[in-house]
């Protein structure tokens, strides 16, 4: 009988599709939703809430009544640099605990001003498109985070920083994608940008579809 033929091992620096790889991305994209749900309902003080929306109000000044592309150019090298930080080996990981909790923080104390519970501003959230692809992105980052931080102990930095450059490409992707949403949101008004999702659903769809298609092998042709 022919030996079956083995499956190579898994090894350092793989593809996005590793199993291993995917499973870590899953833990910290819910340790990440469970940051924002834990701070967005944490005690504030009066006068840390007032520093916040103060800090918020200066944001909202900087973009508001402003051209889509102004929005946008705003908007997403902003979100790219935070990804970019993420990644950073080691020092990353705290700056992605830091920016997460930072804007739970922010929810929290907009939510404390009109009486309403943090956490629904968090579920509010998920109703614009933007969010789908913004929040995982960051914690795409933060999972090559942890890989190219084990490697740095444990060998084959250089094979990780290869999946690393991978990785910061489709997170770029998907901040430049997310940035051009959030910017048309802002351009309408709530309800109007729900409307958004139907442009959205048809570009991931498209993406996904030729992102996935497994290509025909090349038959061999006869002699």
């Amino acid at each position: 009988m022919a030996a079956r033929k083995r499956r190579p091992p898994i090894q350092k620096g793989g593809g996005l599709l590793e199993q291993r790889w995917i499973k870590a991305a899953v833990i910290v994209f819910i340790v990440e939703l469970l940051l924002l749900a834990l701070f967005s309902m944490a005690p504030i003080s009066s006068s840390q809430q007032a520093s916040l929306l103060s800090q918020y109000s200066s944001l909202e000044s900087t973009i508001s009544n402003k051209s889509f592309l102004y929005q946008f150019f705003f908007i997403a090298p902003h979100n790219i640099l935070i990804a970019a930080i993420d990644e950073i080996p080691i020092l990353g990981l705290a700056f992605f605990g830091y920016s997460i909790t930072q804007t739970a923080m922010f929810l929290n104390a907009y939510a404390v001003s009109i009486s309403q519970p943090g956490i629904v501003l968090v579920i509010a959230l998920f109703l614009l498109p933007h969010t789908i692809l913004e929040l995982p992105a960051y914690a795409l980052a933060a999972t090559e985070n942890l890989f190219l931080s084990y490697s740095l102990f444990r060998g084959g930095f250089r094979k990780e920083l290869r999946r690393a450059a991978r990785v910061f490409g489709l997170i770029v992707a998907e901040l430049f994608i997310a940035g051009s949403f959030e910017a048309a949101e802002l351009q309408l008004s709530t309800y109007a940008a729900l409307s958004l999702w139907i442009p959205f659903i048809l570009l991931i769809s498209v993406l996904l579809f030729f992102l996935l298609r497994k290509k025909e092998p090349k038959r061999r042709r006869l002699r």
